[in-house]
């Protein structure tokens, strides 16, 4: 069947490649060769430097400009009207929103449901923003698809999502994350972090329910013994007033030795940052999905993660849970795998198996059925 499929692809031609875009990334790098007779248009803003899709034959790159983007013109108007100059059959918007005007049909992706979870005080206005944009996705769309079946239940639960149209897709891990056993690699890597021996690695980020206070609050009430002889690293503390104030914080807590904050990592850093650790802590209050679960996992490394929202759902029984809410719950979590080498490689083993579980050929031959059920 020849049809053309649009795709907002802002995040993956952004100047800094996140999450999303890496995900759509390799998912559309997979979905591109199952279905060669397909046409797939990538909308962006204009990128720098090599084109991921510049290979593949049935990709075309579409850069819309706009200057200045006030009330998002450049979702609500100039996308739909690309769409319907290049005969675009169906538009997949990857991102929890979706164009006021429709051109086409819609698939929409919808990851979690943050800001309405954990509303930030300092954002006015945001919570109910998010909840008009996923609400239109819910009532524009053909099909909606949740990452994780945590994110599905909230869409019915909180949004009145309909079950019938919203499918569970699951990301898989990051196709640059391997283990790295190189020892001039892991330890340049050391060099840059400041790593002088074994350590507990973790991922933050700006949003508060990345939970870095409550980790580094937990890490401080590990025994001595234990805490001594671990650095704890994390990754991602932006912006650099929130690096200030976790720093004072360890300060206070008289544990500066042993735990260090750092900004985003770029992206060669991460598999050989989580394949040199310990284990990993990813203690977060809410998430949509959890890759950094499976990132680990590929990497061959221990998780202690939360049990709450979707992350029981990706690490299955292969990571040590712990009540994000309470710190000695992260220390007894954190005590448990460093003082354990035998449960840190069984937890290694069944990692390796619990990724198998999760890959970009599944996830993108689901994509593919189910924008064909909308044609």
């Amino acid at each position: 069947m020849a049809v053309t499929i649009g795709l907002d692809a802002r995040s993956i031609y952004a100047r800094s490649r996140r999450g999303t875009g890496k995900n759509l990334l390799d998912a559309y790098r997979v979905m591109v060769r199952l279905r060669p007779e397909w046409r797939f248009v990538l909308y962006h803003r204009g990128f720098e430097g090599a084109d991921p899709f510049a290979e593949y034959a049935n990709v075309s790159s579409a850069a819309i400009d706009i200057r200045g983007d006030r009330w998002n013109l450049w979702e609500h108007l100039r996308l739909p009207a690309a769409v319907c100059r290049d005969g675009v059959d169906l538009l997949h918007c990857p991102a929890n929103s979706c164009p006021r005007f429709r051109a086409t049909r819609v698939v929409s992706t919808i990851h979690d449901l943050i800001p309405l979870k954990l509303p930030d005080p300092a954002m006015n206005g945001e919570a109910q923003r998010f909840r008009n944009r996923v609400r239109r996705c819910l009532a524009r769309s053909e099909r909606v698809i949740a990452v994780s079946e945590s994110t599905k239940q909230d869409l019915i639960s909180d949004l009145g999502g309909n079950p019938d149209r919203i499918d569970v897709i699951t990301w898989a891990a990051d196709s640059a994350c391997t283990p790295v056993r190189d020892e001039a690699e892991l330890a340049r890597i050391r060099a840059r972090y400041n790593i002088t021996g074994r350590y507990l690695l973790a991922f933050s980020g700006r949003s508060r329910r990345k939970n870095a206070e409550g980790m580094i609050r937990g890490f401080a009430r590990l025994p001595a013994e234990v805490r001594r002889a671990v650095q704890f690293v994390l990754i991602g503390v932006e912006p650099i007033a929130q690096r200030g104030g976790l720093t004072e914080l360890i300060g206070e807590l008289g544990i500066a030795e042993n735990c260090a904050v750092f900004g985003f990592a770029p992206e060669e850093d991460i598999a050989p940052l989580l394949s040199g650790a310990d284990a990993l802590a990813f203690c977060s209050l809410y998430e949509g999905f959890g890759l950094p679960i499976l990132d680990a996992f590929r990497c061959e490394t221990a998780v202690l993660t939360s049990n709450v929202s979707s992350m029981p759902e990706v690490a299955g029984e292969a990571a040590v849970y712990c009540d994000p809410s309470d710190c000695r719950s992260i220390a007894e979590g954190m005590t448990r795998l460093l003082r354990d080498a035998d449960l840190r490689d069984l937890l290694v083993r069944r990692g390796r198996e619990r990724v198998q579980q999760f890959t970009w050929e599944g996830t993108a031959e689901t994509i593919c059925r189910i924008f064909e059920k909308c044609l």
